[in-house]
């Protein structure tokens, strides 16, 4: 015979489990740099020169990606691309606002 199924316990469970690992779920995170701040933004006729600062881990570098949505865009987003202990790891390495263009 099946025991029955105690949804109310079950249900104070999930949300304790959730309420109290959230906090602790960024620490198993990869990262495979860390403490990016952003240095300069330089605007050129044809481009611009975003210059930053970070902490590298021991992730080797794969590919970086520049994405601007649109013609009226509101930000540069710079997408990284590492392997990390095997796995590959896509990152926003910084997002760059464009009243920081001007």
């Amino acid at each position: 015979m099946m025991k029955k199924v105690r949804w109310k316990e079950m249900a104070t469970g999930v949300v304790l489990g959730t309420v109290f690992m959230s906090p602790w779920s960024s620490l198993f995170e990869v990262r495979p740099y860390t403490n990016v701040q952003l240095v300069s933004v330089a605007k050129a006729d044809t481009s611009v020169t975003i210059t930053a600062n970070f902490r590298k881990t021991d992730c080797s570098f794969q590919c970086i990606k520049v994405k601007i949505p649109g013609a009226g865009y509101d930000t540069i987003e710079i997408r990284t691309r590492h392997l990390c202990d095997g796995a590959k790891v896509d990152k926003v390495f910084i997002t760059v606002d464009s009243k920081d263009l001007i």
